[in-house]
Protein backbone atom coordinates (compact mmCIF):
# COMPACT_ATOMS: atom_id res chain seq x y z
CA UNK A 1 0.00 0.00 0.00
CA UNK A 2 0.77 3.61 -0.51
CA UNK A 3 -0.13 5.67 2.29
CA UNK A 4 -0.33 9.63 1.33
CA UNK A 5 -1.30 13.10 2.93
CA UNK A 6 -0.40 16.45 1.58
CA UNK A 7 2.65 18.15 3.54
CA UNK A 8 4.84 21.10 2.98
CA UNK A 9 5.56 21.39 -0.64
CA UNK A 10 6.40 24.58 -1.80
CA UNK A 11 6.78 25.23 -5.58
CA UNK A 12 9.57 27.15 -7.45
CA UNK A 13 10.26 27.64 -11.31
CA UNK A 14 12.47 25.29 -11.43
CA UNK A 15 12.64 23.13 -7.77
CA UNK A 16 10.42 21.33 -5.35
CA UNK A 17 11.27 22.03 -2.26
CA UNK A 18 10.33 20.41 1.20
CA UNK A 19 10.23 22.23 4.44
CA UNK A 20 11.24 20.48 7.52
CA UNK A 21 12.71 19.53 10.71
CA UNK A 22 15.81 19.84 8.91
CA UNK A 23 14.99 22.75 7.13
CA UNK A 24 14.59 23.40 3.18
CA UNK A 25 14.97 20.25 1.16
CA UNK A 26 15.28 20.80 -3.09
CA UNK A 27 14.55 18.28 -5.30
CA UNK A 28 15.72 18.89 -8.98
CA UNK A 29 13.96 17.71 -11.74
CA UNK A 30 15.91 14.47 -13.58
CA UNK A 31 14.43 15.71 -16.74
CA UNK A 32 11.64 17.15 -18.51
CA UNK A 33 7.90 16.16 -18.75
CA UNK A 34 6.94 13.54 -16.29
CA UNK A 35 5.97 14.14 -12.96
CA UNK A 36 7.89 17.06 -12.71
CA UNK A 37 5.59 18.92 -15.06
CA UNK A 38 2.55 17.96 -13.54
CA UNK A 39 3.55 19.07 -10.55
CA UNK A 40 4.10 22.06 -12.36
CA UNK A 41 1.19 22.28 -14.07
CA UNK A 42 -0.30 22.09 -10.57
CA UNK A 43 1.65 24.84 -9.00
CA UNK A 44 -1.22 27.99 -8.62
CA UNK A 45 -3.36 24.75 -7.14
CA UNK A 46 -1.39 23.46 -4.71
CA UNK A 47 -0.19 27.00 -3.38
CA UNK A 48 -4.06 28.12 -3.09
CA UNK A 49 -4.54 24.89 -1.08
CA UNK A 50 -1.64 25.77 1.14
CA UNK A 51 -2.73 29.48 1.57
CA UNK A 52 -6.35 27.89 2.41
CA UNK A 53 -4.55 25.86 4.72
CA UNK A 54 -2.98 28.45 6.56
CA UNK A 55 -5.78 30.91 6.78
CA UNK A 56 -7.76 28.22 9.00
CA UNK A 57 -5.32 26.88 11.32
CA UNK A 58 -6.53 23.82 13.42
CA UNK A 59 -4.89 22.49 16.66
CA UNK A 60 -4.29 18.96 17.02
CA UNK A 61 -7.24 16.64 17.02
CA UNK A 62 -9.19 19.54 15.84
CA UNK A 63 -8.29 19.43 12.56
CA UNK A 64 -12.09 18.57 11.04
CA UNK A 65 -11.55 21.57 8.28
CA UNK A 66 -8.71 20.46 6.74
CA UNK A 67 -9.00 16.36 7.43
CA UNK A 68 -12.42 16.75 5.32
CA UNK A 69 -10.76 18.62 2.58
CA UNK A 70 -7.49 16.08 2.47
CA UNK A 71 -9.36 13.47 2.74
CA UNK A 72 -11.75 14.63 -0.20
CA UNK A 73 -8.89 15.50 -2.56
CA UNK A 74 -7.56 12.10 -2.39
CA UNK A 75 -11.26 10.19 -3.09
CA UNK A 76 -10.84 12.61 -5.98
CA UNK A 77 -7.87 11.05 -6.93
CA UNK A 78 -8.87 7.26 -6.50
CA UNK A 79 -7.09 6.99 -3.21
CA UNK A 80 -9.47 4.57 -0.69
CA UNK A 81 -9.33 7.06 2.24
CA UNK A 82 -9.28 6.00 5.97
CA UNK A 83 -10.24 7.96 8.82
CA UNK A 84 -8.58 7.56 12.11
CA UNK A 85 -8.45 8.80 15.50
CA UNK A 86 -11.73 11.48 14.76
CA UNK A 87 -9.31 13.44 12.05
CA UNK A 88 -6.57 11.55 11.15
CA UNK A 89 -6.58 10.43 6.99
CA UNK A 90 -4.75 7.35 5.90
CA UNK A 91 -5.55 7.30 1.99
CA UNK A 92 -3.85 3.71 0.60
CA UNK A 93 -2.90 2.73 -2.57
CA UNK A 94 -2.68 -0.70 -3.61
CA UNK A 95 0.46 -1.23 -5.71
CA UNK A 96 1.40 -4.63 -7.65
CA UNK A 97 2.55 -7.75 -6.07
CA UNK A 98 6.36 -8.59 -6.02
CA UNK A 99 8.12 -11.62 -5.41
CA UNK A 100 9.99 -11.35 -2.37
CA UNK A 101 13.76 -12.70 -1.95
CA UNK A 102 12.37 -15.79 0.20
CA UNK A 103 10.26 -17.02 -2.31
CA UNK A 104 7.25 -15.28 -1.32
CA UNK A 105 5.14 -12.17 -2.77
CA UNK A 106 3.88 -9.14 -1.18
CA UNK A 107 2.85 -6.11 -2.07
CA UNK A 108 5.67 -2.71 -2.56
CA UNK A 109 5.26 -0.27 0.39
CA UNK A 110 6.19 3.37 0.70
CA UNK A 111 4.77 5.61 3.48
CA UNK A 112 4.12 8.96 3.53
CA UNK A 113 3.69 11.07 6.76
CA UNK A 114 2.08 14.57 7.15
CA UNK A 115 0.56 16.74 10.08
CA UNK A 116 -2.14 19.18 9.63
CA UNK A 117 -2.29 20.60 12.85
CA UNK A 118 -1.65 24.45 13.67
CA UNK A 119 0.06 25.71 16.92
CA UNK A 120 -1.69 28.13 19.77
CA UNK A 121 0.04 30.82 18.78
CA UNK A 122 -1.23 34.76 17.40
CA UNK A 123 -0.05 35.26 14.42
CA UNK A 124 1.25 38.62 13.90
CA UNK A 125 2.52 38.28 9.44
CA UNK A 126 0.88 40.84 7.63
CA UNK A 127 0.02 38.87 4.05
CA UNK A 128 -3.46 38.04 2.76
CA UNK A 129 -3.32 34.49 3.47
CA UNK A 130 -2.65 34.80 7.07
CA UNK A 131 -4.40 33.30 10.06
CA UNK A 132 -8.56 33.90 10.42
CA UNK A 133 -8.62 32.25 13.65
CA UNK A 134 -7.69 34.45 16.77
CA UNK A 135 -4.97 32.91 18.62
CA UNK A 136 -3.97 29.89 16.52
CA UNK A 137 -1.48 29.84 13.31
CA UNK A 138 0.72 26.94 11.36
CA UNK A 139 4.14 28.10 12.82
CA UNK A 140 5.94 24.81 12.35
CA UNK A 141 6.52 24.56 8.98
CA UNK A 142 4.59 22.02 8.30
CA UNK A 143 2.64 24.30 5.83
CA UNK A 144 5.88 24.69 3.45
CA UNK A 145 6.63 28.78 4.37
Amino acid sequence: KLCLGLGGVRLSSYTVQRVGRYGVQQFRPISSGGINSEVEAMKEELIAWRRDFHKHPELAFEEFRTSGIVAEKLESWGIEVDRVAGTGVVGSLTGSKSTTLQGGSEYTSIGLRADMDALPIKEENDFPHKSLIEGKMHACGHDGH
